[in-house]
């Protein structure tokens, strides 16, 4: 996780570090509290802090609101943007729910094995919510790629795919969010993404992307309002 966050700094790049705590187990947290409070330290000052919505979460109140006061108490940072654990939601009430919990942003719309444009748009914006007829207030940006869907859907030539994405975006206009997860990076387990990150970034900073964090969104968001 450092090692990564010393690729965004010497890019000038910045990301969103979501943590999942919890229930342990492997549909949740794989890592105890006490070391999630140690590297939580090392990384705030570089990275925001979010929240990775454990498996058992959805539509969960209570257990929604354990994990978030967890969080809280683990960093100074109180989350308000969040990622559903296997990409596990359900678009037609979790925008509704997570919103009622407290999150202004979500990032967990995507393919957990393909990589595109789930939602038809390359940028945030305000799911409809059908119990109110009108948009909700959370905002959703929707996952272009992570890195395993990469490496599965386009193998050895990931880089010419994920570079005619940008070439695209850096045309029409859009957002490329981009998920990738510490275990996946510089992992003899995982050969297939080895240097994947940094190739990534270079192919953004070749491209004059400019990174914004969800909370730089936000932020963006309340000064036009």
């Amino acid at each position: 996780l450092l090692a990564m966050i010393a690729a965004e700094r010497a890019r000038a790049f910045r990301s969103v570090n979501y943590v999942l705590c919890g229930s342990r187990g492997r549909y949740g947290a794989r890592t105890s509290a006490r070391f999630l409070e140690r590297y939580l330290k090392e990384i705030t000052p570089h990275s925001d802090i979010g929240m990775h919505y454990n498996y058992g979460t959805l539509s969960q109140v209570d257990a929604f609101c354990r994990q978030k006061d967890q969080i809280g108490t683990l960093t100074s940072q109180v989350p308000v943007v969040g990622r559903a654990h296997y990409l596990v939601m359900d678009p037609q009430d979790s925008f509704q729910f997570w919103e009622a919990q407290g999150m202004q942003f979500d990032e967990s719309l995507g393919y957990p094995d393909g990589v595109g444009y789930r939602a038809g748009i390359a940028g945030p914006f305000k799911p409809f919510d059908p119990g109110s007829q009108k948009e909700a207030s959370i905002i959703s940006l929707p996952l272009v790629a992570m890195d395993s869907a990469i490496a599965f859907q386009f193998g050895e030539e990931y880089e010419a795919a994920i570079e005619a994405l940008v070439r695209h975006l850096s045309v029409v206009g859009g957002t490329f969010t981009l998920l990738f997860h510490p275990g996946m990076f510089a992992n003899p387990e995982h050969p297939e993404t080895e240097g994947m990150y940094e190739r990534n970034l270079d192919i953004f900073v070749r491209y004059d992307a400019v990174s914004k964090t969800p909370l730089a969104i936000l932020s963006e968001i309340d000064c036009d309002e």
